[in-house]
């Protein structure tokens, strides 16, 4: 049997959200266009303007990372519950 993945991810040497991951033509297409659009409305913005684009990017970064981890945990808390349900033979563990 090879090693426990829950005690490599608790031991900090598992780290599902880093690595490597395929840029499909439609992820690099997205980044394209929001990089290109960023660059057209910097170029709008007065120095007042900007400052506030970047308090507000900032903000928005840190939510999206928020969001994300949320929505990770609740992934990991949702599959576990299938598994569950599966192992045990028993119906909507994930709904009581």
């Amino acid at each position: 049997m090879g090693k426990s993945i829950l005690r490599e991810m608790a031991l900090g040497n598992v780290n599902p959200s880093e690595g490597p991951f395929k840029q499909t033509p439609e992820y690099r297409n997205a980044l394209k266009i929001l990089m290109e659009t960023e660059q057209k409305l910097m170029a709008l913005l007065t120095d007042d303007d900007m400052a506030v684009y970047e308090e507000f990017n900032t903000a928005h970064m840190n939510f999206s990372v928020m969001e994300n981890s949320m929505k990770y945990t609740q992934g990991y808390i949702t599959g576990a519950a299938m598994i569950l349900e599966v192992m045990l033979g028993k119906d909507s563990l994930y709904y009581e």
